[in-house]
Formats: structure tokens, sequence, C-alpha cells
């Protein structure tokens, strides 16, 4: 259901508010969450949709070298139009503007209001169907790792050599029950759960063992891993340079854990590990397979659990999720 966007979320150009609501973005993506603490990665990803609200603009226009619009000059008795009623740029004071007359200075953007509009559309080539089978198989990489501890301990090691694309050279492996029955993939990690060595901050720790527990199982029953072990560039997706070096590794401990289910926690996680670039809401309710060396491994999606603790009223779909596996 597409939201109207309140004008005192962000200071946007009348254009950029018009294209908010064609796009159909809640208002919701936009506001900033009111908490005492924002973590890196949230701040990074309102400071993203800004970058990308701030490049949104209106297609331009060539007006032919002697055109001009004539605009009429209210009656000396009235009060003329105020400028908010085409948009605050839609004027432009030229100077030897005569004859009730604008210049080709300003007809690109009085040409704005007298078209109709076009919703803009982000990548529209941008294939968002989920993956059409429910086998999917593992990103194929030539570089292989041994599925055994010292081989996985060697290479997440080795990681700490890897300076491209990454924040930190610092590695954060994976952590838990090496016979686990259920492995969760997080996205990569932050710069504080980088410097505090865990994966999981203390409040997303507490919301999933609370869930565990909910469904009779325990600490000892998972295994957790990132992704990718390494804070990227920015905290944008990385790259394929980055995930060669990773995805290796990450198929290594899936051969090495033989979990009985995997979850796929976030978007990221679910796009690079089903090469597809369908949004979460296309994938939370399928149940998948991942092909991996022979094997076949359960899989499930769910959003982050940083999305959970952002948005407690969904809560109920990471529960209701798990209790259906466990």
């Amino acid at each position: 259901m597409k939201s109207k966007v309140s004008k005192s979320l962000l200071t946007l150009s009348n254009h950029q508010y018009r294209i908010i609501d064609d796009l159909g973005i809640d208002a919701w993506y936009l506001k900033p969450l009111r908490r005492e603490f924002i973590d890196p990665q949230f701040q990074a990803s309102q400071n993203e949709i800004a970058e990308i609200v701030a490049s949104l603009t209106v297609e331009n226009i060539s007006p032919k070298a002697d055109e001009t619009i004539a605009i009429n000059t209210p009656p000396a008795s009235k009060k003329p139009p105020k400028l908010d009623a085409l948009g605050s740029d839609a004027i432009t004071k030229t100077a030897g503007v005569e004859n009730n007359s604008v210049s080709r200075f300003s007809l690109q953007r009085i040409a704005i209001f007298k078209k109709n509009f076009e919703p803009v559309r982000l990548n529209p080539n941008l294939d968002l169907s989920p993956p059409q089978n429910s086998l999917v198989h593992f990103p194929y990489n030539d570089k292989k790792v041994n599925p055994t501890l010292s081989s996985i301990e060697e290479s997440v090691k080795a990681l700490n050599d890897n300076d491209v694309g990454v924040e930190m050279t610092q590695v954060l492996s994976g952590t838990g029950n090496h016979s686990p029955k259920w492995l969760f993939i997080m996205p990569p990690p932050t710069l504080p759960h980088l410097k505090n060595q865990q994966i999981l901050n203390d409040d997303e720790t507490i919301l999933l063992k609370e869930v565990l527990s909910s469904v009779g199982k325990t600490w000892d029953d998972i295994y957790i891993t990132p992704l990718v072990k390494q804070v990227v560039y920015k905290q944008k997706d990385p790259n394929s340079i980055l995930l060669e070096k990773h995805l290796p590794v990450l198929a290594a401990e899936i051969a090495y854990l033989k979990a009985d289910h995997i979850f796929l926690m976030g978007r990221l996680p679910s796009q690079v590990l089903l090469s597809t670039k369908s949004p979460l809401s296309g994938l939370i309710n399928n149940d998948f397979k991942l092909q991996l060396e022979g094997k076949k491994y359960p899989l499930s999606v769910l959003p982050s659990l940083h999305y959970f603790l952002s948005l407690p009223v969904d809560k109920s779909i990471l529960w209701q999720r798990i209790k259906l596996l466990s």
C-alpha cells in the first residue's frame, strides 16, 4: 500500500516528493527510527536512501532556440500566485525579462509542470522475481576449501590478508556447535560487531535465544556464521572480488557442519546464495534446497535480526517461521 510521505521527515524538493510517492516508497523507510542508539549499519542504510533520494531528478527538456512561455500577469488588485503552487523551483527570476515572458533559461523548469508526470523506475530491466526452482545451487567458484575444521580455520585466518573492498582486514569467524541442527548465515559484520568480536550484539543475541527457547531449542543447537567475515567497505554490498574470497570458506563451513536446516538472515545472504535480486517479500514464504557437493540442504529465508529489533511488531514472522520447522 502506498503511503504519502510526510514533508516533515526529509528536506526534499516538490519533484522529489512526487517521485517518492509514485515509486510507492512507504514513509517508514525514510523516517529515522527513534532509538537511543542507532548502529552504523542502520545509519549507513539511511545515508544510502538519502543519496538515492537526492539523485532523483526530472528528465531534461530541450526547448527550441526561440521558444518562450508567456505568463499572465495578475490584476494589480489581486495578490500574485504563490510559487509553492508550482514548486519553489518552478520560476527563476532572470534579468532582462520583458513582455511578461520567461526566457529559455527557465523554460525547462516550467515545462516540467506542463507535461504529464511519468513515474521514474529504478533500473526497469531488473528481474525481481524469485528463483523459479526450489532447488538452487551454491554459487560456483573455482576456489575450493576442504570441508575440514583445520582447513576452514586456515582459510579464515588467511582472509586477514585481504584489504580489497573492506573497512578493516580483521575477520570475524563463525561460532557455535560443530554438529548443529540449524545453521544461521548472517549479513556481514559491522564495525561494532568486529570490535566486540561478536557476530550478534547483545540485543540480537537475546532475541534469538528467546525465539529458540520458545520452540524447544537452545544455543547449543545452532551455529552462526557471517556471509562475509569482514566489514564491507562503507557497509555496502560486497563486490564480486570480495565474494570470490569469502564464498569458498562459507561453502566449506556448510559442508563441514552438515546442519539439518539453513536459515539465510537478511537480504544480502538471501540474494547472494539464491542468485536472485528478488526482495525478501518474494522469498520468505518459499522453501528452498541448497545443493552443495552432491548434498541438498533445506533452506529458509528470514529478515535480519536487526530488522526485527527495529520493528518489534514483526517479530511474529520470525517466531512463526521457525516454529514450523521445529
